[in-house]
């Protein structure tokens, strides 16, 4: 019976060498093997894309002259503001609302440039401005600002009663106003 047990035992021993062989193996060569494959599939499927993005940039080039007409044209044409410097365009921006709210009639309290952004490829430049005017007021600026040229865009809206005391004199009835407005910037064809 001890032979029998002494039999089991190095059987016993023989699977578990086999097997912890078979886990060394598994964790030094097959696992990263498959992490690799995994990695080169991951690799592949970013190269396909890009690839596609790159066949549809190719299929553009017989059209590009045209491309680039048009956005020269598109530049030139008035919708969008122009200058030597962003700081210019802003400035200009900050002018030409406030001329805009002027011819509504409205005297404009502060304005302050906002942050550049970037919108499909598009440069936007920004002003916020505040003001105190009547709803009829508002109506004609904000109809004014949507429709002249360059083109301008409402981004932000704030319309508020006049907080704190009662407004006497000019003041009365006139509700606080503070509009964002974007402009595209041309781009630069230098």
């Amino acid at each position: 019976m001890t032979e029998h047990v002494v039999r089991l035992a190095r059987r016993i021993a023989a699977l578990g060498l086999l097997l912890l062989l078979a886990a060394t193996l598994h964790l030094a060569l097959v696992k990263p093997y498959l992490a690799h494959l995994a990695g080169l599939k991951e690799e592949l499927a970013q190269q396909r894309t890009l690839l596609g993005r790159l066949a549809a940039i190719a299929e553009l080039e017989p059209r590009l002259p045209e491309l680039e007409r048009r956005a020269i044209a598109a530049s030139k044409s008035g919708a969008f503001i122009s200058g030597a410097s962003e700081a210019l365009m802003t400035a200009g921006l900050q002018s030409r609302v406030a001329a805009l709210a002027s011819e509504a009639g409205v005297r404009v309290r502060t304005t302050r440039a906002l942050p550049a952004r970037e919108r499909d490829g598009i440069r936007l430049l920004g002003v916020q401005v505040q003001l105190a005017a009547s709803i009829g007021q508002v109506q004609r600026i904000v109809h004014a600002i949507e429709t002249g040229q360059p083109m301008l865009f409402i981004e932000g809206l704030h319309i508020a009663a006049p907080s704190g005391r009662p407004a006497s004199g000019e003041d009365a009835g006139l509700l606080e106003t503070r509009i964002d407005v974007f402009a595209a910037a041309a781009a630069d064809r230098s």
